[in-house]
């Protein structure tokens, strides 16, 4: 994977260690058992994933000159999720 001209591996390693924090704060706030969380609930929670795949695209591109990384966090499951399709 390139990293832009001018961008270290430490400056990186910084944005992908500040995503994985990113993800496992929201991890966090979700209800333990998804399933049976308010409807209103769960749109906070979606909202709150899309909130944070959108930074954390913004982040991986202002560093990787690969666009496929970014590319898949907006991939199949992200709309799976966004449309309450979750595969098998």
């Amino acid at each position: 994977m390139l990293l832009k001209p001018g961008t270290t591996c430490d400056q990186a390693i910084e944005v992908l260690e500040d995503l994985t924090e990113g993800l496992n704060n929201l991890h966090d706030v979700i209800p333990d058992i998804v399933p049976d969380i308010p409807q209103r609930a769960a749109s906070h929670v979606v909202r709150q994933y899309d909130n944070w795949t959108h930074q954390a695209t913004a982040a991986l591109l202002k560093v990787f000159a690969d666009r496929s990384v970014a590319d898949r966090l907006r991939g199949e499951r992200y709309h799976a999720i966004m449309r309450d399709q979750f595969p098998p």
